[in-house]
C-alpha cells in the first residue's frame, strides 16, 4: 500500500469518526430540545442552559460534518457545463472548484482560530453555564482545517493521478 493510499485510508477513517461525533452532537441537541419543551410546557420549568448548549453543539455539528461531506464530494455542485465539455476541461474546473473550496475552508478555519485566541485572551465564557468558549472554537477550527487537508489531498489526486 503506497503512502498516498495509506493517507487516504486514514483520512477516511478520521472523517467517519468526525461524522459520528457530529451525529452524536445532533442527537444531544434533539434530546436537550425535547427535555426543554417538555419541561417548559408540562412542568413550567425549562432548561435555562439549553440555548447555550445548542449553540455550541450546533457549531460542532456543522464543522465536524464538513470533513465527511468533503471527502465524499457531497457539496452542492452546478454541472450545467459538464454535458458540453470534455474530460480535461472538467478536470480543470474540478481543480478550480476544489481550490476555491480550500480557500473558503482555510479562511473559515483561520477566523475560528482568531476568534478562539481572542476569547481566550478576553476570558469569554457562556453566560449561564460559565463555560469557556475558546476550547470549543479551537476544536471547530481544527475540524475545518482537517477539511482543508482533505481538499488538498483531492487536488493532489486530480493533478498527479
Amino acid at each position: 500500500m503506497s503512502s498516498f493510499s495509506k493517507g487516504l485510508y486514514h483520512m477516511k477513517r478520521t472523517t467517519i469518526w468526525m461524522a459520528l461525533f457530529s451525529g452524536a452532537c445532533l442527537l444531544v441537541i434533539m434530546l436537550i430540545m425535547f427535555v426543554d419543551v417538555i419541561g417548559r410546557y408540562l412542568f413550567g420549568m425549562p432548561l435555562t442552559f439549553s440555548v447555550e448548549l445548542v449553540e455550541l453543539l450546533m457549531g460542532c455539528v456543522i464543522t465536524f460534518s464538513l470533513a465527511y461531506t468533503t471527502i465524499v464530494r457531497g457539496h452542492i455542485q452546478v454541472d450545467i457545463l459538464n454535458q458540453f465539455i470534455g474530460q480535461m476541461p472538467k478536470k480543470v474546473l474540478l481543480i478550480l472548484a476544489d481550490f476555491a473550496t480550500m480557500c473558503f475552508l482555510l479562511a473559515a478555519s483561520w477566523q475560528l482560530l482568531r476568534k478562539a485566541n481572542s476569547n481566550m485572551n478576553d476570558g469569554s465564557y457562556t453566560q449561564i453555564l460559565e463555560w469557556s468558549v475558546h476550547p470549543w472554537l479551537y476544536l471547530m477550527s481544527a475540524a475545518v482545517f482537517f477539511s482543508v487537508l482533505i481538499v488538498l489531498h483531492q487536488i493532489y489526486k486530480l493533478i498527479f493521478r
